[in-house]
C-alpha cells in the first residue's frame, strides 16, 4: 500500500501455481493458461480460450471460460490410440478413463 505498481516487485506463494501441459498437447494462438491449471494429455485448446479449470486427457476446449466442447476420441479409441505409442505402464486405462469424463470440467 502507498507504492506505485510500477515499483512493487512483490510476488506472493498464494498467487503462483504450476501450470502443467501434458504430452501431445495442441493450443491455439493466443491461448491463456492461468495458475494451477492442467491440461491432459492428447488435448486441443481453440485460439483465444482462456483456461481456467484443468481439463481431462483428449479433450477439446474452447471459450472464454475454456470448457469442453467434445472428446477427440471414444474411450475405446483412445485404448487403440494409446496401445500403439505409449508403453502400457503409461497407459490410461479404461476406469481412469471414464472417470475422468463423468467429472464436470466446464
Amino acid at each position: 500500500m502507498g507504492v506505485p505498481i510500477v515499483h512493487s516487485h512483490e510476488k506472493l506463494p498464494e498467487n503462483d501455481a504450476d501450470v502443467i501441459i501434458e504430452e501431445d498437447v495442441w493450443t491455439g494462438t493466443n491461448v491463456v493458461i492461468l495458475k494451477g491449471v492442467t491440461i491432459g494429455r492428447g488435448s486441443v485448446v481453440a485460439a483465444g480460450a482462456v483456461v481456467n479449470k484443468s481439463c481431462p486427457p483428449y479433450s477439446i476446449l474452447g471459450g472464454v471460460p475454456a470448457k469442453v466442447l467434445k472428446y477427440r476420441f471414444t474411450v475405446d479409441e483412445i485404448i487403440e490410440h494409446e496401445s500403439k505409442i505409449y508403453r502400457h505402464e503409461d497407459r490410461y486405462s479404461r476406469k481412469d478413463l471414464e472417470s475422468s469424463r463423468s467429472i464436470k470440467f466446464q
